[in-house]
């Protein structure tokens, strides 16, 4: 995380308003939020240093960059020239000791229709943090533009999150994982180019995507009622299957994303900063079990692992014979929330009339080679996110069709094991 020119982390939030635009006030309120959160005044300083040292600084001005595209927009389209800009930002990495972990590209569109691209390091935030982060700056922009005083509730401090985590009972979560991973001994993954087995490949980015259709989710969906597991649950056990395919065994495990946000702590759920971890799913599939039983043999394993979600990755991976080579992909399921424009008062109202948000997209740089990305809606988009120096074309698109079929045999029958 701390190599000054990796991608792997970087973070990007992107999104149109059709409203004229107050530059001043703009600049001024995403000031505002600066200074309301600690976390986006951070540096983090490595070099010299034993261990790394966050530091909070008691001011940092915000970059924000302004390119007016009107002219550029004549003979390209413009999602085309939106795209190119998104690419360049993605081409320059923060450097955590210096810069500011933050920034900002606005592209005027015409009159009343601009672009944000909103640029972030993932050490400052997940993804779930950007819905509260683009409702504070709505609500601080609008007040600001109003010549309102700027009222919001008190800032529930990270520091709170990295307390209750000092105090967590680490020896009990690493007896856990080292129980969890006992006699496993094989790394289960998809083919990769030959040759790049013996080395570290540039990361060049490319994604594929499978769409579930409407109906057929429907029927997942039922299908999760009818066992009383959850949607996720058997993504995990489709995944697992293919990935039991591809390596001939019958134990594989591979890495999940975690919200790691714990309930217990009041207001987590608006509190900014990095949560999220990556821990194993070890799934064991024997020749007798049925669908019922493997299934709530994930789904219980998985609330068994809520306990100890907390644990870093690393540490789960020292545990394990195999350490860093534990798991080489990882399954994120995009459970952001959303923006609510429910809301019927008249600040949430001056909030949407002043700053109008729509086309919200979301990325985020991964370190892994291989990501399958879950996006749960009315149609659920299943996304291969892969490194084209480590993976061929060819084998996502294979490794798509097979997760398919196999997610379709589940929905026609319950004995498939």
């Amino acid at each position: 995380m701390f190599d000054s020119k990796s991608d792997g982390y970087f973070g990007q939030m992107s999104f149109e308003i059709d409203e004229k635009l107050d530059m001043e006030v703009f600049e001024r309120s995403m000031n505002d939020l600066v200074a309301r959160h600690d976390i986006f005044r951070t540096v983090f300083l490595y070099e010299g240093y034993e261990r790394s040292i966050q530091l909070v600084l008691k001011e940092k001005e915000i970059n924000i960059e302004f390119n007016d595209i009107r002219d550029e927009l004549i003979n390209n389209d413009l999602q085309e020239v939106i795209q190119k800009y998104k690419s360049i930002e993605k081409l320059n990495p923060f450097n955590l000791q210096n810069d500011m972990l933050m920034r900002l590209r606005v592209l005027q569109i015409s009159e009343k229709h601009y672009a944000i691209i909103w640029n972030y390091h993932h050490i400052l935030m997940d993804g779930w943090c950007t819905a509260t982060i683009l409702n504070e700056f709505r609500e601080i922009y609008s007040k600001n533009k109003r010549g309102q005083d700027v009222t919001l509730q008190l800032v529930n401090p990270y520091l709170n999150y990295i307390e209750w985590l000092e105090n967590k009972d680490k020896e009990s979560s690493q007896k856990y994982w080292k129980k969890v991973l006992d006699g496993f001994d094989r790394l289960t993954s998809f083919p990769k180019k030959e040759i790049i087995k013996s080395k570290k490949a540039e990361h060049k980015p490319d994604f594929q995507y499978l769409t579930i259709n409407e109906e057929h989710t429907s029927m997942l969906n039922q299908m999760a009622s009818d066992y009383g597991v959850t949607i996720n649950t058997i993504i995990q056990f489709v995944w697992g299957m293919l990935l039991a395919k591809y390596n001939n065994v019958d134990d594989v495990v591979f890495g999940t994303v975690v919200s790691g946000r714990p309930a217990e702590i009041e207001g987590i759920e608006n509190m900014i900063g990095l949560f999220i971890n990556a821990i194993p799913v070890r799934i064991k599939y024997g020749s007798e079990d049925s669908l019922d039983e493997i299934l709530h043999k994930i789904q219980n394993n998985a609330i068994e692992n809520d306990e100890h979600q907390y644990h870093p990755l690393s540490e789960i991976q020292s545990l394990s014979t195999l350490g860093r080579n534990l798991v080489d992909h990882i399954i994120v399921v995009e459970n952001y929330p959303v923006i609510d424009e429910s809301d019927e008062t008249q600040s949430a109202k001056n909030r949407r009339e002043d700053f109008p948000v729509k086309n919200v997209q979301m990325y985020v740089e991964s370190n892994y080679d291989l990501v399958l990305v879950v996006i749960p809606e009315n149609e659920i988009q299943i996304k291969i996110e892969y490194n084209t120096n480590v993976y061929e074309n060819e084998t996502i698109s294979n490794i798509l069709n097979h997760f398919n079929q196999v997610i379709h045999q589940v929905m026609l029958t319950s004995e498939i094991v």
